[in-house]
């Protein structure tokens, strides 16, 4: 594994085409994947693939949690009920960069 496959599955091929700033995010995505485990990634994969998901149906409260602080995980409103929790567009990106690192399977807590 090397960095540069990390911080291109997130900013992609050519990031001598990054701004600063995009490459500062790319950067703290990849730090904040590093820190996170398997847990992380199966909430991300259930918002991501299945959302929203009501509160009760995320495997992990605790974990969706880190996630709705890194923004990666946002509460939602679905027809007009509280309660949802949806993937955002940093959150499929966190995704892509904990696919990178190995292992990325349910217990790298």
């Amino acid at each position: 594994m090397s960095i540069k496959r990390i911080l291109q599955a997130i900013g992609g091929e050519r990031l001598d085409l990054c701004s600063q700033s995009e490459l500062l995010e790319i950067i703290e995505l990849a730090d904040i994947a590093h820190d996170l485990g398997g847990g992380h990634y199966d909430v991300l994969r259930c918002c991501h693939s299945e959302g929203p998901v009501r509160d009760g149906d995320v495997p992990s409260k605790a974990h969706r949690d880190d996630l709705l602080e890194v923004g990666a995980i946002a509460k939602v409103v679905v027809r007009g009920e509280d309660g949802f929790n949806a993937c955002t567009y940093r959150g499929r990106e966190l995704m892509k960069a904990m696919e990178a690192l190995p292992p990325v399977a349910p217990g790298r807590d």
